[in-house]
């Protein structure tokens, strides 16, 4: 019962998805207990869980994408960093939050997807990609070569003032001491932009989903 009014209660505030999470770890706990004959049988086993609601993804068209590109182009700020790498290279917000210069290469323009970042309240954890299918080679197109260019320059540019304030992580979204920004940060600034642009509301995983239309109008 106790269990039950916890998972009611999670699933006022959280999503279906969310809770199903919470509770793999609530019912590895309790196997763990019954293992070593703390608890007679897991009260996990007879707990009815939330419905996961099927979530519908959206895409910018490609003028909308073309308009948030252009708005951000010039721009260093983390999560505008962030958008423009997710749209020409098809990232999740975590893997972007994760990408490394050592994983880029601008004499051959290739992108490789090896991190991830997971962030629980305050904390971020870095791990390596959840399949071996997630660690990807991606081309990198002439604009976001030029993007990639600037960027790298305006960092270093960063590092030399900075000195021995400079928080050397090697990360690809960062703050122009070095540090790098927390997950909802690459949210907040797709949020912030695509009202300034006057464009439709999306999420930032649905940069991934305009970066396969971007790819089929490029041919």
């Amino acid at each position: 019962i106790d269990v039950q009014h916890f998972v009611d209660a999670k699933a006022e505030t959280l999503n279906g998805k969310t809770v199903r999470k919470i509770m793999v770890v609530l019912n590895g706990t309790f196997d763990e207990a019954v293992r070593f004959r703390e608890i007679p049988y897991n009260p996990c086993l007879s707990i009815e869980l939330p419905a996961i609601k099927k979530f519908e993804g959206k895409s910018l068209t490609i003028a909308d994408a073309k308009t948030l590109i252009s708005a951000i182009e010039q721009s260093t700020v983390p999560g505008e960093a962030g958008i423009m790498i997710a749209l020409f290279a098809g990232l999740r917000r975590s893997e972007v939050a994760a990408l490394r210069w050592d994983n880029i290469d601008l004499v051959s323009d290739m992108l490789y997807v090896r991190e991830t970042k997971t962030q629980f309240g305050k904390v971020i954890e870095a791990a390596q990609t959840k399949s071996e299918s997630s660690k990807r080679d991606i081309a990198i197109p002439l604009r976001l070569h030029n993007y990639l260019t600037m960027l790298k320059a305006d960092q270093e540019r960063n590092k030399e003032m900075c000195g021995s304030a400079w928080e050397d992580n090697n990360h690809v979204c960062i703050w122009p001491d070095g540090s790098t920004p927390n997950l909802q940060h690459f949210n907040d600034a797709l949020k912030r932009q695509l009202k300034k642009q006057n464009l439709p509301d999306i999420r930032f995983h649905d940069l991934r989903h305009t970066a396969g239309s971007l790819l089929v109008s490029a041919g």
